[in-house]
C-alpha cells in the first residue's frame, strides 16, 4: 500500500466517523422474511423510528455501520422561522424637582441677670469678764460637805466617814489628824516637793487640780477624783 492510498483510506474513515455522529444510536434488528412475491429478504439492522429521517442509516450522508453502505435518501431540513423581535420605545418620565423651602433661623438674645451680692454683716462678739468670788474658809470641828479652809491655803474636804483631808502635790488624799480637843490641826507644813497651784473653772464652780502628769481633775461629791477630758 502506497502512502497516497493510506492517506485516502484515513480521510474516508474520518469522514465516515464524522458522518455517523448524527446517526440515531437507537436501533433494532429485523429478522429475515419472505415478501408476498416470494422474494426472501435477509435480516438487517435499522434505526428506531422517531420524528425525523435525517438520522436513518439510509439517509445521505449517513453510513450503515453494519454494512458499510452509505445512505442515498435526501435529508429533509425544515426552514427555520424567524420572528422579528418587537421593540417598544421606552418612555421617559421627566423628573419633577421641588424647590426646598428654607426657613431663616431666629436667634434669641440671651438674657443675663446680674447677681445680687449682699454685704455680710459682722456682729461684734461680746465678752463677759468672769466674776470670781473669793471663797471663805472656816475652821471648825463640825462636819461639812463643802471644802474647809486652812492656814496654808489648801482646800480641806470632808470624806464620807467625816474624816478631813486635802489633796497633796502628788494628787493624793492626805488625811488630817485630830487633836485631843476633837478639833483638826490645819497647820501643816507644805511638802518640799513642787506642787501645781489649783486653777478655777468658772463654768462649774469646782476647784480644778493638775496631777503629776499634767492631767486636770476635780473632787466630786463622793470625795473622789474626776478627771476632765481634753
Amino acid at each position: 500500500m502506497t502512502m497516497k492510498k493510506f492517506l485516502i483510506a484515513c480521510i474516508g474513515l474520518l469522514i465516515a466517523i464524522t458522518t455517523n455522529a448524527q446517526v440515531n444510536q437507537n436501533n433494532n434488528y429485523v429478522k429475515g422474511h419472505y415478501k408476498s412475491n416470494g422474494t426472501y429478504v435477509e435480516g438487517y439492522y435499522r434505526t428506531n423510528p422517531n420524528s425525523t429521517i435525517n438520522d436513518n442509516y439510509s439517509t445521505y450522508p449517513n453510513v450503515n455501520p453494519y454494512t458499510g453502505k452509505p445512505g442515498t435518501v435526501t435529508p429533509v431540513y425544515s426552514t427555520p422561522t424567524y420572528t422579528t423581535p418587537t421593540y417598544t420605545t421606552p418612555t421617559y418620565k421627566t423628573p419633577t424637582y421641588t424647590t426646598p423651602t428654607y426657613t431663616t433661623p431666629t436667634y434669641k438674645t440671651p438674657t443675663y441677670t446680674t447677681p445680687t451680692y449682699t454685704t455680710p454683716t459682722y456682729k461684734t462678739p461680746t465678752y463677759t469678764t468672769p466674776t470670781y468670788t473669793t471663797p471663805t474658809y472656816k475652821s471648825t470641828n463640825s462636819y461639812y460637805s463643802t471644802p474647809l479652809g486652812s492656814s496654808n491655803g489648801e482646800t480641806i474636804y470632808t470624806g464620807k466617814n467625816g474624816g478631813k483631808y486635802y489633796i497633796n502635790s502628788y494628787g493624793n488624799k492626805t488625811y488630817i489628824k485630830k487633836k485631843n480637843n476633837n478639833s483638826y490641826n490645819y497647820n501643816y507644813s507644805t511638802p518640799s516637793n513642787t506642787y501645781s497651784i489649783p486653777s478655777y473653772n468658772y463654768n462649774t464652780g469646782r476647784t480644778i487640780h493638775t496631777g503629776l502628769r499634767g492631767g486636770k481633775y476635780y473632787i466630786n461629791s463622793n470625795g473622789n477624783k474626776t478627771y476632765i477630758k481634753k
